[in-house]
């Protein structure tokens, strides 16, 4: 027998197995399970790689927002420090005899009324609503009174005609009243 006959009845043999075992449809099967297989680990693969991503620009977005907020937070300590800086040398300035006299620093929330700039509402911490307090400025000139009215602290500044305190005058300390501003 030749070799190319011996190879005709090796395939004809095989073809013939593969048919009456049902071989292909085994090979089939077993395809269909790689191929499903390969497209599910595919898609999972995927999906796991856009959870990532998504995580991924999450993230940087909100390092994004931290930053700015960093960089907000440092502007306003730098403030903070150059204002408290302000008060100590305010204060150095300002000399009392005894150290009863306390100087706070405060801000200023509002205006009361439209184009009345001489009363606002201020920030002011304290517990005790039934007394008047001296305003000066940063400078270390006096600006004013500020008073608790209607559960609020408020500051009337030296052009309000109810701006009313105690001066010393001059240099042998002379005492005086002064008065705000009046049309009268």
């Amino acid at each position: 027998m030749s070799k190319k006959n011996f190879f005709l009845l090796v395939l004809i043999s095989l073809i013939f197995c593969f048919y009456f075992f049902q071989i292909d449809k085994l090979i089939q099967i077993k395809i269909a399970n790689i191929i499903f297989t390969s497209r599910q680990t595919v898609t999972n693969v995927k999906q796991k790689v856009n959870n990532i991503l998504q995580t991924n620009q999450q993230l940087t977005q909100k390092i994004k927002i931290l930053n700015m907020q960093l960089k907000k937070l440092q502007k306003d300590k730098l403030l903070a420090t150059l204002y408290q800086k302000k008060l100590d040398d305010l204060k150095n300035v300002i000399f009392f005899e005894d150290d009863k006299y306390e100087i706070i620093l405060t801000r200023l929330i509002s205006y009361i009324n439209y184009n009345d700039y001489s009363k606002a509402y201020i920030a002011y911490d304290t517990n005790q609503t039934n007394k008047l307090y001296a305003l000066i400025d940063l400078n270390g000139y006096a600006s004013g009174i500020v008073k608790y009215q209607n559960d609020h602290f408020i500051a009337i500044f030296h052009n309000n005609s109810k701006s009313n305190y105690a001066v010393s005058i001059g240099n042998i300390q002379a005492p005086g009243i002064t008065y705000g501003y009046s049309n009268d």
